[in-house]
């Protein structure tokens, strides 16, 4: 039986037009060679987050490094994210996670409200694009919005469906792309 973003992705490429990319396995395969997650923490690491978003980049004929040529390096100084870690009281323990990052293009965060709710994005394009996301769309914002002259990133199950009207009431043109991330955690 599929899971509900299962069943939204089937629906959506059996009954629409609009492009779904789902890159399930993908990550899948990435972690056969690479981290794509933090070991303490639910959500995917900048490799991760990054393989999502060249994917879809280059759904949208947009350009990007392609995932197998980027390169990754510790960044001793940064501490990995534990939210597992946190929620079960063992954080002082999950220190052996490693953040990883790398030089990549990246759109520029020009505003951030709300405790990182709504954040504003500027790149080195044309257009606009609009990100309705999850907690995992975060890690996203910087890759997707760097070819484009503007972003805006919200997190659409942290804000009230007021909030996220007049934020798109507020935007300087309609956006060339919108994106709706989803994530599912999976074992």
């Amino acid at each position: 039986r599929p899971t509900k973003v299962q069943a939204l992705a089937e629906y959506l490429c059996a009954e629409t037009d609009l492009p779904v990319l789902w890159p399930q396995q993908a990550l899948r395969e990435a972690a056969q060679s690479r981290q794509v997650y933090y070991k303490y923490d639910t959500h995917w690491n900048e490799a991760g987050a990054y393989l999502a978003a060249s994917e879809l980049l280059r759904m949208l004929g947009q350009p990007a490094v392609p995932f197998g040529q980027a390169v990754f390096e510790a960044d001793v100084a940064a501490r990995a994210p534990a939210d597992l870690a946190n929620v079960s009281g063992a954080w002082a323990l999950c220190v052996d996670d490693v953040y990883y990052t790398a030089e990549l293009p990246r759109g520029v965060c020009t505003l951030a409200e709300g405790g990182g709710n709504i954040t504003r994005w500027q790149g080195g394009g044309e257009g606009g694009l609009l990100l309705i996301r999850d907690s995992f769309g975060e890690a996203l914002a910087p890759f997707l919005t760097a070819d484009f002259a503007w972003g805006l990133a919200l997190h659409g199950s942290a804000l009230p469906p007021g909030a996220l009207l007049d934020e798109l009431d507020a935007l300087p043109a309609f956006p060339e792309v919108v994106v709706l991330e989803v994530a599912e955690r999976f074992s």
